[in-house]
């Protein structure tokens, strides 16, 4: 289906004539210099405009930025008598704002109210006007909406003027048999009792001629742009009072990440000290500039969340209808009852009711099978509904009332978590544009290291990485960041930092060691038995399963190396070769290794687990008994019950298997005796070969008599001999 373009709203200016577009411009310009314009609302409303200051008078004096993306900020200085201050904040910044503004009157007076544009949600402003804007119209969506209007269309030299009935589709068939079928809009116009319709992609100008829709059109456009290029907003600060006096003010808004890096100057003789220097990457994106400020670098998660309290809300109101009184009918008037008689009535069924309940209390429950009788019985709610229905404790039903809220039944919904320890570094006389980006120095201390392979070989297999062993003794939390090492006047590798407190020490690799060479490490298993019991006719066996691990390292180097050998850890296996690892963490253990120049060495890690299987000596076999005792391990007395059962078990494997054979020669006895049937259909009777069949028949019946006795004598035998096994395995216990 081909569809042909249809114009949206966005050219709806070319649409438009020049007039329409220079009476919307010309009233965007008096509506924002106007007294009810935008102009107007971002003009500071002051007592005294004389006496609105600029961000100069509350100059920023200390920045606090956490490494959770918010940042605190403190404005300080001297206001004049009844001052306001005008700071600019953008729009995504309001809402943090309202939520954190704290305003401090240092002259022991009351900071006044805080002053801000008001910003109305787009889609209630425009769904105010005649023509609604919102959710971007295409031009038949927004024709629909001008149904009745009168309108100028231009097309082709040719002007049609009209009403608007409305918008329409039309399909027409293709072209070519096998071309997609056209849908086209159609505009609908009325003129003096005359309907047209003319394809809207014709129109090349469609012109409003009722002044009061060509205004909305207009407002409805203008509210489009000043929503559009509201990124700044001004927040007026009123400090009300005779005299001047110094004033502070702080909040916490979003902002960059604060970021670290490091270079780490590897010394050229091993007993010297390495240097590391650490640099904070911080960005001024704010609107004020920072000035010879303190800036505090804090590591830490402080809770923080964005709400939106600078969008207007409105409540949902419910609508209730106006009550309408029905008219009265004429009705017939029944004779009247003596009310004495009526009382007696009523008292009479208020009596059987209560007895016909108090029968129902006391009769036995009904079947459950019976559905009418089991809901006859009324339960204990309901007794009290009719009691209280009934007159009962006072008469009539009881008020209900709300239950109130149990605060123990409330959780938080927020759940605060930290990473490391909370530290800050602070700098002061700190100088830095508007967006604009420092590289701050916090770090330039001498450190210990001592220079190591390490090898892990999931990282890589055949060689390891050169790293260091850096022990901070900065006496400086040192942040996370990548780390760039230079080493003899040139750059050595990158590495990373994970966050590191003073006194503690991390592993970090730069380069590949293509002086060590390594082999992947091989495994091999063994296993043993450690242990087993019999408890209530259940095997338990522990076996201890054991792999060695063998790691292969050679050094072509002319000098010695220290690698660190990383190896993992599982969860369940314990560390039996060597003794103790040089350190373990979470994921790895990691082995010391000295390897002199040109040295080879092979080292084994050994590890142990215990593995146990539980199996019911009823449900096993005599073979799978006779692997448990070729084991080693076991106690004397344990030996001799389980080859007591295997014994058992094979005596009724036997049977079983004699039963089996007796049942296969039955089955080829019934075959045989089939086949000699079909055979005696074809022979005439008293015939010799008839009579030879029926001597061949008679055998074999005799010997599948003998055949099916002896299947139902072993099926019995093995019955018994089941049931003797499981009455002693059952009572069997060998600890």
């Amino acid at each position: 289906m081909v569809q042909r373009p249809v114009r949206s709203l966005r050219s709806l200016g070319s649409l438009g004539s020049k007039r329409l577009v220079v009476a919307a411009l010309l009233a965007g310009l008096s509506a924002m210099s106007g007294p009810g314009g935008a102009a107007a609302q971002t003009r500071p409303a002051a007592d005294n405009p004389a006496a609105v200051l600029g961000a100069g008078a509350l100059p920023v004096k200390t920045v606090a930025l956490f490494s959770s993306g918010v940042g605190y900020f403190q404005h300080a200085g001297e206001i004049p008598a009844g001052g306001t201050v005008q700071l600019q904040f953008s729009a995504r910044q309001i809402n943090d704002l309202l939520k954190s503004l704290v305003l401090e009157d240092l002259g022991g007076g009351q900071p006044g109210f805080v002053e801000y544009p008001s910003r109305d949600p787009i889609a209630r402003i425009l769904d105010e006007f005649q023509i609604n804007l919102g959710g971007d119209p295409t031009l038949p969506d927004l024709i629909k909406q001008l149904r009745g209007a009168r309108v100028l269309v231009e097309r082709s030299g040719e002007k049609l003027e009209g009403a608007i009935l409305g918008v329409e589709q039309r399909v027409t068939p293709g072209r070519q048999p096998n071309d997609p079928p056209i849908v086209e809009w159609m505009l609908n116009l009325s003129e003096k009792g005359k309907m047209r319709a003319l394809p809207l992609s014709e129109a090349r100008q469609i012109e409003l001629l009722n002044p009061a829709l060509k205004e909305e059109l207009d407002k409805a456009l203008l509210t489009l742009d000043q929503h559009r290029g509201k990124d700044k907003r001004p927040v007026l600060l009123r400090f009300p009072g005779p005299n001047a006096r110094k004033a502070r003010i702080g909040y916490v808004v979003e902002t960059p990440v604060w970021k670290t890096s490091y270079r780490l100057l590897l010394p050229e003789q091993a007993e010297a000290p390495a240097i590391v220097q650490g640099w904070a990457i911080v960005e001024n994106q704010t609107d004020h500039d920072w000035e010879r400020i303190r800036l505090q670098l804090i590591s830490g998660r402080p809770i923080s969340f964005i709400q939106d309290l600078d969008q207007p809300l409105y409540a949902t109101r419910p609508t209730v209808k106006a009550r309408l009184e029905p008219g009265v009918l004429p009705r017939l008037h029944e004779e009247g009852i003596d009310l004495s008689r009526a009382r007696e009535e009523a008292a009479r069924e208020a009596m059987e009711k209560s007895a016909r309940r108090m029968m129902a209390k006391s009769a036995p429950p009904p079947p459950m099978a019976s559905a009418p009788a089991a809901m006859a019985a009324p339960s204990p709610m309901r007794e009290m509904a009719d009691a209280s229905a009934n007159g009962f404790g006072g008469g009539g039903s009881a008020p209900w009332t709300e239950q109130p809220v149990d605060p123990s039944g409330l959780q938080a919904a927020a759940e605060a978590s930290a990473s490391g320890s909370l530290f800050r570094f602070s700098v002061e006389g700190v100088t830095l544009p508007r967006h604009r980006s420092a590289m701050i120095p916090i770090v330039a201390d001498p450190v210990k290291l001592s220079r190591v392979s390490l090898y892990n070989p999931r990282s890589l297999a055949n060689h390891p990485l050169h790293g260091v062993l850096l022990d901070n003794t900065t006496g400086k939390h040192l942040p996370p960041g990548p780390v760039a090492l230079f080493e003899n006047g040139g750059y050595a590798g990158d590495g990373q930092l994970d966050h590191l407190p003073p006194g503690q020490q991390r592993f970090i690799t730069y380069a590949v060691d293509l002086e060590v060479k390594a082999l992947p490490p091989a495994s091999q298993e063994e296993s043993r038995l450690a242990a087993a019991k019999i408890v209530q006719g259940v095997l338990t066996v522990q076996g201890i399963k054991r792999e060695n691990w063998t790691y292969a390292l050679e050094n072509t180097g002319s000098a010695g190396k220290t690698v660190i050998l990383e190896h993992p850890v599982r969860p369940g296996w314990k560390l039996i070769e060597p003794d103790a690892p040089l350190e373990t963490t979470s994921v790895w253990r990691r082995f010391r290794l000295e390897l002199a120049p040109g040295q080879t060495l092979t080292f084994r890690v050994g590890e142990e687990r215990i593995e146990e299987e539980t199996q019911a000596l009823v449900e096993t076999t005599a073979s799978a008994l006779q692997v448990v005792l070729e084991g080693e391990g076991l106690s004397a007395v344990l030996r001799e019950a389980l080859l007591r059962v295997a014994a058992l078990h094979q005596e009724v494997e036997s049977t079983r298997e004699r039963a089996q054979r007796a049942e296969q020669a039955v089955q080829a006895l019934q075959n045989e005796q089939g086949r000699i049937r079909e055979n005696l259909r074809a022979l005439d009777k008293g015939t010799p070969p008839h009579d030879q069949m029926i001597r061949k028949l008679m055998e074999k019946e005799s010997a599948l008599e003998k055949q099916q006795a002896e299947l139902e004598a072993a099926r019995q035998l093995e019955v018994k001999q089941q049931q003797a096994l499981e009455a002693q395995l059952n009572a069997l216990t060998v600890e």
